[in-house]
């Protein structure tokens, strides 16, 4: 048996299973969507893609409807970060200060992949620097140690707390930093069931993150929403660091069945291989006791 083939057989008994523990949770009623999904799948033959050009995930589940930018006022979770969102700076501000918790959002072997993946142009790779820098609070993909989770959920209890009451979470609650001349070319999410949120922290002149072709800018004390599996890019043209809080959370269309079914099925396909995740642990606390933004 060829690897290829060996690799689909583990995926589709991966898939059974997790379908199994689902409808014994729920219903078999409740999985309908995502049979359905997974039977067009099949009968396509390859990843099932949505009819707007500007959307393009790996993952593309066809019931719920993907707006490019949804409107924060009405989201609970949105709404909470704002309320807080002194607090959040606050203790942003102590971190920085201590110089603890912060690495590097990509190795070099990750931007490489990051442009293959991605299909990046020439000219759009000659402009890109992606230079990022995150802190984790949250992370289902393993890029980080559970060890480093633990640490910066100490360096941070108050922000910590901020998040655990927040509903819906999906997969992933960090910092990002976004350094000077930094320019990240337009890409794509890997699926279209979860919403990304950024609350506004430390926001330098000349940053802008444009969705579906629609460029808007953050502001501090304010949320942005926008759905990932739109073409979107970032860039900050200043020679300050921009900081936000970004926060995943699943799209509201999705029924507690389905999002039960993403939540063990996305970690399950896209998260790091123990080589990777070896490289990205190994510069953990690289940045450690270092000053690496600039205000």
């Amino acid at each position: 048996m060829s690897k290829k083939n060996q690799t689909n057989e583990d995926t589709d008994l991966f898939i059974n299973e997790l379908l199994a523990a689902a409808e014994n949770k729920y219903s078999h009623k409740a999985l309908e969507r995502i049979r359905e999904t997974l039977i067009l799948m099949d009968e396509k033959g390859e990843a099932l893609m949505p009819a707007d050009p500007q959307q393009s995930p790996s993952i593309y589940f066809p019931f719920i409807n993907n707006q490019p930018w949804p409107d924060p006022a009405k989201n609970v979770t949105a709404m909470t970060l704002e309320n807080s969102w002194q607090v959040i700076q606050t203790e942003l501000f102590e971190l920085l200060a201590s110089r603890k918790g912060f690495q590097p959002y990509m190795t070099d072997e990750d931007k490489k992949d990051f442009v293959k993946e991605n299909n990046v142009s020439s000219n759009a790779k000659d402009d890109m620097n992606i230079d990022m820098t995150v802190f984790y609070f949250r992370d289902l993909f393993n890029s980080v140690s559970q060890k480093k989770l633990t640490t910066n959920r100490k360096l941070c209890p108050k922000t910590t707390a901020i998040i655990k009451s927040l509903p819906n979470l999906a997969t992933i609650t960090m910092f990002s930093a976004l350094n000077p001349n930094t320019k990240v070319p337009p890409h794509c999410g890997v699926d279209n069931v979860r919403q990304i949120i950024h609350l506004g922290l430390s926001i330098p002149k000349d940053c802008n993150i444009c969705v579906a072709g629609e460029q808007r800018t953050w502001q501090e004390g304010k949320c942005l929403m926008f759905d990932g599996s739109f073409f979107h890019e970032v860039w900050n043209n200043s020679n300050k660091t921009r900081i936000v809080l970004i926060a995943d959370i699943w799209h509201p269309d999705l029924t507690p069945a389905e999002i039960f079914f993403f939540k063990k099925f996305l970690p399950a396909v896209f998260s790091y291989d123990d080589i990777k995740k070896k490289k990205l642990h190994d510069i953990e606390n690289q940045l450690v006791g270092k000053k690496w933004w600039r205000k």
